[in-house]
């Protein structure tokens, strides 16, 4: 993997019984491997684990865009607070009052379905 520009992070979860049989195994070792690479990398990665033997299974999830949404969603959190930590004599400044003319919608407190 570092020959050709993608770095590896490994952790071992252990023995684990299966969800199902798969072939002949009912307990396989159960590893996460965190790649960082291009597609090419990831595919001849891939290769390798279809014709290794001892693999009798293995998933591969691209994780880039889910992060990028994570850091999207610290961001806004963390913007937020910050908001929520102005100084109080600014909030007070604010008139509480609506407009003359607009009419004020009350707030959802629940975001699941209506029934």
């Amino acid at each position: 993997m570092t020959s050709a520009g993608g770095t590896t992070k490994t952790e071992v979860w252990g023995k684990r019984r299966l969800a199902y049989r798969v072939g002949r195994f009912n307990d396989g070792i159960f590893v996460l491997m965190m790649i960082d690479g291009v597609g090419a990398v990831v595919h001849e990665l891939e290769r390798r684990l279809r014709v290794t033997e001892p693999v009798i299974k293995f998933l591969t999830v691209r994780t880039d865009e889910e992060l990028k949404r994570l850091d999207k969603i610290k961001k806004i959190r963390d913007s937020k607070k910050k908001a929520s930590a102005a100084p109080a004599a600014t909030a007070a400044s604010v008139t509480a009052t609506p407009e003359a003319g607009t009419k004020q919608r009350p707030r959802r407190l629940f975001n699941g379905p209506l029934r």
